[in-house]
């Protein structure tokens, strides 16, 4: 393939962060008396803030307004990033093989500010020519908005972009953008095997490498 850009998610690609937004979001449910439904915590991997706070409201059943369970939720997230990010294997060093040959992005589900903030912890803001919050574009994963913002801001073709991911949401979502998708699947809800077979699929971010992006 002759890839001209690579897109990486943030959460749970980059960072040890998926299972942490599962944690918060149990927490307001179990602190306002509620259950925690079944199939929730795999509905909003992938989901834009907007959406995701909505679903806390609708069908978790928050007694808060959207607003609010939107704050306090990043609140939480944001505290958990200052205590520090535990990154992925290879996570650093990944984005820094891939700056060396090809045009860098991050398109991710978490709001602005932690993705400001996750970008600083990893120090690789030189490295990415730009970052794409799914709330700042009409729908999140698994729609394709985010990574067609992303490859539009970088100035290249979808089709020319690979995308590295690891949830089914976000799989979907590049794949619906036109990409190739490399997926280190995470032990907390990977994709499906059928998800799967559409990517090629990794065991850690040590084995991207330029010679596996040329043979996608």
């Amino acid at each position: 393939m002759d890839a001209q850009a690579i897109i990486f998610d943030m959460d749970g690609t980059l960072m040890e962060t998926e299972e942490q937004w599962d944690v918060v979001r149990r927490q307001l449910a179990a602190d306002a008396g509620l259950e925690w439904p079944e199939g929730a915590t795999q509905d909003m991997m992938g989901m834009s803030t907007p959406e995701w706070s909505e679903y806390l409201v609708t069908s978790v059943g928050l007694p808060m307004s959207a607003d609010e369970a939107a704050e306090k939720t990043i609140d939480a997230m944001a505290a958990h990033h200052r205590e520090g990010v535990e990154l992925l294997p290879g996570a650093i060093e990944s984005v820094h093989r891939m700056a060396e040959h090809y045009r860098l992005a991050i398109a991710s589900s978490s709001p602005r500010r932690l993705i400001d903030a996750g970008v600083e912890a990893m120090d690789i803001g030189d490295l990415l020519e730009t970052t794409v919050s799914t709330e700042e574009v009409a729908a999140g994963k698994p729609e394709p908005d985010g990574y067609l913002r992303a490859a539009e801001l970088l100035g290249v073709d979808p089709g020319v972009c690979v995308a590295i991911e690891d949830s089914t949401n976000g799989v979907l979502s590049a794949l619906n953008a036109g990409m190739a998708v490399v997926c280190i699947p995470p032990k907390f809800h990977p994709p499906a095997n059928e998800v799967l077979a559409r990517t090629t699929v990794l065991d850690s971010l040590d084995e991207l490498t330029v010679e596996l992006i040329t043979a996608l």
